[in-house]
């Protein structure tokens, strides 16, 4: 669907009035709601969706994407309440807010939203294959049918995990949630942790280089993809790679988290603890020496890890690392660097 041009900057920090937005209808609110939702204006979202409810508080829309909004600022209560109320209005419509309702309760119930939730989703997608059925993003729709799937596949290996058939649903889930979308790095991950339970590391190795490819590939191409998955997921699949020896590729992942937000302890000593397994012992050394600079007293095993691995990088002989000739290769280049720019000067000196 088109995007109107609504005439508001929303990037910039000053939050909107009451007055800025009293004379837009319905739709314009919801599109403007999810711009700034998207850009974590959540002052304005607050205003944005009350004023949308106070015009039209039985619009089906407006209650899913003002849950959606509460639950996204843990306002979990309410979130549940402003759900359970659109699907009130329209039982049979709009996935999304089983997808988001699921997310607020575990075990039985959030199955329930979820095989609901995928109930539409199919109807939906099998209406789309149809030319004259109009305004329907296939490709959000397999996307969101996959995360159910997927969704549904991890209760089974947690809240449900005593269940009859659990571990039979939970691969059947997992393999349909890749089926509907090659792309959902989520169903790989759960597929790895389905795998390392069930005890069979190669399928699970299997399934962990398939995302790691997948987000090599997203990361190189710079197409937003990866913005779809907050740190935590990711942490989880560095996590799961280090359980796997995968050092390298936890690196890859790790790098990034760090450069995202470098205040973060967890990330920095798992990086470390990776660049020591690979023998990159002076980044590691560097990493650790970060980690330092912060109280870990709020997670003694964290500080206790740390502290251990501090003792084995003083027991290695740094010329052993495999860092060193990195380390040697970039100071080779800024000196070439330096070389060609002394050269430049000296050639500009001449011609003036």
């Amino acid at each position: 669907s088109q995007q109107m041009d609504l005439g508001l900057k929303i990037d910039e920090e000053i939050p909107l009035t009451l007055e800025e937005i009293e004379n837009y209808d319905v739709e314009e609110l919801l599109q403007l709601g999810e711009e700034n939702l998207e850009n974590m204006r959540y002052q304005n979202c607050q205003l944005i969706y009350e004023r949308a409810y106070a015009l039209d508080p039985k619009n089906e829309r407006v209650l899913s994407a003002f849950g959606f909004f509460l639950s996204t600022i843990k306002q979990t209560e309410l979130a549940r309440k402003v759900l359970s109320e659109a699907i009130y209005l329209a039982p049979d419509e709009n996935a999304k807010k089983y997808l988001h309702i699921a997310e607020l309760y575990n075990g039985n119930d959030a199955a329930t939203f979820y095989f609901k939730a995928i109930e539409i989703l199919i109807k939906d997608i099998q209406k789309s294959d149809n030319i004259f059925y109009q305004n329907v993003d296939y490709d959000d729709l397999k996307k969101d049918l996959s995360q159910a799937y997927s969704a549904l596949g991890e209760l089974y290996m947690s809240d449900l995990c005593k269940t009859e058939n659990a571990q039979s649903h939970c691969l059947n889930f997992l393999l349909k949630s890749i089926e509907t979308d090659n792309q959902n790095l989520d169903a790989y991950y759960q597929l790895a942790n389905y795998f390392l339970e069930t005890d069979d590391p190669d399928k699970a190795k299997e399934s962990i280089l398939k995302l790691i490819e997948l987000y090599a590939a997203h990361h190189e191409k710079e197409d937003g993809f990866l913005d779809g998955y907050n740190n935590e997921f990711f942490l989880g699949v560095a996590k799961v790679c280090i359980e796997l020896e995968f050092y390298n590729q936890a690196i890859l992942i790790l790098d990034d988290l760090v450069r995202d937000d470098e205040k973060n302890a967890e990330f920095l000593y798992n990086n470390a603890y990776c660049n020591f397994m690979v023998k990159n012992y002076i980044t590691a050394a560097e990493y650790v020496k970060d980690l330092n600079e912060f109280d870990l007293s709020f997670d003694p095993e964290l500080q206790a890890a740390k502290k251990e691995l501090e003792g084995e990088l003083q027991k290695i002989d740094v010329s052993q690392a495999m860092d060193n000739d990195k380390m040697r290769e970039d100071e080779d280049w800024e000196d070439e660097d330096d070389e060609e720019q002394k050269m430049d000067n000296d050639m500009e000196v001449e011609m003036k």
